[in-house]
């Protein structure tokens, strides 16, 4: 296999990562996007408990329900969040190692042609 053959499958594996990071970090974007839709229904959904539970025997029981569905909340968005960075930042290195390899694969053309042409 000669160096432009090795350089075009690590091209094509790169590019394959990179295609699959994408796909990732798009899902991973559809949920949070969905999940902020789900969460601004059940703060909706919450604030009316709250009002028909007022000054109810239960009303410290909700309360302390809602604390922990807003704890749970929060750490399901920060974890999300800090996904989808972890991703652009796998995306951005990927896409510097393929810049680096377009830049071998041009050195190689080039000393490819000088070896044939005895420049």
């Amino acid at each position: 296999m000669t160096k432009g053959d090795q350089l075009r499958q690590k091209e094509l594996e790169l590019s394959e990562q990179l295609e699959d990071k994408g796909r990732q970090r798009g899902r991973a974007e559809q949920l949070y996007s969905d999940f902020e839709w789900y969460a601004s229904d059940a703060q909706f959904l919450e604030q009316q408990l709250r009002e028909a539970a007022y000054q109810s025997k239960y009303a410290w029981q909700l309360e302390d329900t809602a604390n922990q569905m807003r704890a749970s909340k929060l750490q399901l968005f920060n974890d999300l969040t800090d996904y989808i960075d972890r991703l652009k930042k796998d995306e951005r290195y990927i896409e510097d190692q393929l810049d680096v390899l377009y830049t071998e694969k041009q050195k190689a053309f080039w000393e490819e042609e000088e070896k044939r042409y005895g420049y």
